[in-house]
């Protein structure tokens, strides 16, 4: 999938940005779309990421902080063994999935309001941690999904508003997924489980990441 990254056309406008960026740790901290153990795709865009810089420039050092079935809340338990102790200059952020699946079951309780709360807290820790907080909103879901439901999309929606707040408040780093992934067909965007991000979408997020770095 890296291969795939560095043969495509948006590459090659950044490829001599990200080549001269100056070493730092990047974290990439999140639930099972950014843990690269599921088997959605053969590698989650921080494995793409972190190839790429293998060959590109090595000063660039990655950590995945992804830990499948996490909402915002559990991520946040562990920040300080999985983030903060790798002394990152920067972590991207991408929590909602769970958080939508949790709201109101059983397991949890999170809504959108906790949601933003939980996302503020990272942001805060972050931020006294002297690391750059860059937060990803979570692209809509396709219904009806057999985990998420006919609701997803709504409940994802005022999800992503409420970290929009706090992007605002507290002058973070943001990327939108919504709109790219948009562009492209859903069916191909997402596994058969209607959850997961399939290699193609892995493979968008990691160009879309890297031109925010190039940036």
């Amino acid at each position: 999938l890296a291969d795939r990254v560095m043969s495509g056309a948006a590459y090659v406008g950044m490829a001599d940005a990200l080549a001269g960026l100056s070493g730092r740790t990047i974290v990439f901290y999140g639930d099972s779309q950014t843990d690269n153990r599921h088997w959605s795709s053969p590698a989650h865009y921080p494995r793409i990421i972190e190839e790429v810089f293998r060959r590109i420039n090595p000063s660039i050092k990655i950590f995945n902080a992804g830990v499948g079935g996490d909402d915002s809340g559990e991520g946040l338990e562990r920040i300080e063994s999985d983030v903060l102790s790798h002394k990152p200059d920067m972590c991207f952020v991408l929590f909602g999935g769970n958080d939508c699946a949790h709201w109101g079951s059983d397991h949890s309780s999170v809504s959108p309001e906790q949601y933003r709360m939980n996302i503020e807290e990272i942001v805060t820790r972050l931020k006294a941690a002297d690391c750059r907080p860059v937060l990803i909103s979570y692209p809509t879901i396709p219904a009806p999904s057999p985990q998420f439901g006919q609701k997803s999309a709504t409940v994802l929606a005022r999800m992503n508003e409420q970290q929009a707040v706090v992007r605002d408040s507290h002058h973070t780093g943001w990327i939108e997924l919504a709109a790219p992934f948009a562009a492209h067909d859903s069916r191909r965007m997402f596994a058969v489980d209607l959850i997961h991000y399939s290699p193609e979408a892995h493979v968008l997020l990691a160009e879309t990441i890297l031109r925010y770095l190039a940036d």
